[in-house]
């Protein structure tokens, strides 16, 4: 994940500026974006992995919160305390509610590094199952490769053979037939020799296999002197 975006929607200026003043000790703090609820109203649109919003009135807030679910992984709000907040779950199941109080700031700071953490996490590990399955789709067509290498092979040697032989008789061929034989039968060997190097891929690849698997059994040499 590059570096990921916070986007803060507040009325109230002092909610966002006690925000950063937190972000600022950190050593690795998150890109902030901070708008307020009508900026976001008019755009129609928010980007970002995580939104903290606070210092509105649940109005705005409940007007704002169509436009982040669905592009926004982890919404989290700042209640006012003692606020009640039925309506907003009703509204957002997956809002994550915070009273505000002391020590607000840094429960904010810790709430979104932890969501971050694990935004991160499950992009690698989607990322991860993609390579997965693109090496196993690799080796499949590997392994079909392998099995048709034979039968490539005897069909690319008939192909070869036919057409040397109808060049070794130059009169029964014209100058234009000639000259389209003479690129099959170049065309053919070329993928002779690309089917050559696959074949020595192949052995190149399944020696190494071997080889480190021979090593993996061994004892480190440190170990086996001192045995």
């Amino acid at each position: 994940m590059n570096q990921p975006t916070v986007l803060i929607v507040a009325d109230d200026a002092e909610f966002p500026r006690s925000l950063m003043s937190r972000w600022a000790k950190e050593r690795h703090a998150p890109a902030l974006t901070i708008v307020n609820s009508q900026t976001l109203l008019g755009s129609g649109k928010a980007t970002a992995e995580v939104a903290v919003l606070g210092g509105m009135g649940q109005v705005h807030m409940l007007e704002i919160l169509p436009l982040l679910v669905g592009d926004v992984s982890v919404i989290l709000y700042v209640a006012d305390s003692g606020e009640v907040n039925d309506n907003v779950r009703e509204n957002c199941p997956r809002i994550c509610i915070l009273q505000k109080g002391q020590g607000w700031e840094d429960a904010v700071v810790a709430l979104v590094s932890e969501s971050l953490r694990r935004l991160d996490a499950v992009e690698r590990a989607r990322l991860a199952e993609e390579r997965a399955a693109q090496q196993e789709r690799f080796a499949a067509l590997g392994r079909y490769m392998l099995e048709m290498r034979h039968g490539f092979s005897n069909a690319l040697t008939s192909v070869l053979g036919n057409s040397e032989l109808l060049l070794m008789e130059p009169a029964n061929l014209g100058e234009e037939a000639r000259g389209q034989l003479e690129t099959i039968h170049g065309m053919s060997l070329r993928m002779h020799e690309i089917l050559q190097r696959f074949s020595s891929l192949d052995k190149e690849m399944q020696f190494a296999s071997k080889k480190s698997q021979g090593e993996t059994g061994k004892w480190p040499t440190t170990l086996a002197a001192g045995s």
